[in-house]
């Protein structure tokens, strides 16, 4: 019994320090992501980490902070899924940080597809204001994004 005791508190302590939080892995990838992408990307159509990280953190029961977060200190790729979360979350927000980012400039990589785009910041920002992104929140493709992970 002694012995068991000792697995299972073993199994608990270890499990922080081996099996990582989930939450935590997205919002660190997410905070220096390489690619803005929602939708199939590659030659495989496959969704990008980015997105699938995207929605870990809007699962979340903190999704607000760790999106205002990824806002404050992720690169400008970040930003742009921030600004999309909060055009769900929040949309007095997002048209404040739209505005914000908006005057900063700059370009944000993007992908879309096959294809890989540096797209001035401005115009990203104004598709995600129309509304760009929406058509990835519905339920047909939340359906094949579940399909795509159980494979």
């Amino acid at each position: 019994m002694k012995r068991l005791s000792i697995c299972i508190l073993l199994l608990l302590v270890a499990h922080p320090v081996y099996g990582g939080d989930v939450v935590e892995e997205s919002y660190e990838r997410l905070l220096k992501v390489e690619r803005f992408a929602f939708g199939g990307t590659g030659f495989a159509g496959s969704i990008s980490q980015g997105e699938l990280d995207f929605r870990v953190l809007l699962k979340n029961k903190k999704s607000s902070e760790r999106f205002r977060g990824l806002y404050d200190h992720g690169n400008i790729q970040a930003k742009c899924y921030a600004l999309v979360a909060f055009s769900q979350l929040d949309k007095a927000l997002l048209d404040e940080l739209s505005e914000e980012l908006s005057k900063i400039g700059g370009e944000v990589t993007t992908m879309e597809g096959c294809i890989v785009a540096a797209t001035p910041v401005p115009d990203e920002v104004e598709r995600i204001g129309n509304g760009a992104y929406s058509i990835f929140f519905g339920d047909e493709y939340l359906k094949r994004i579940s399909e795509q992970d159980q494979e």
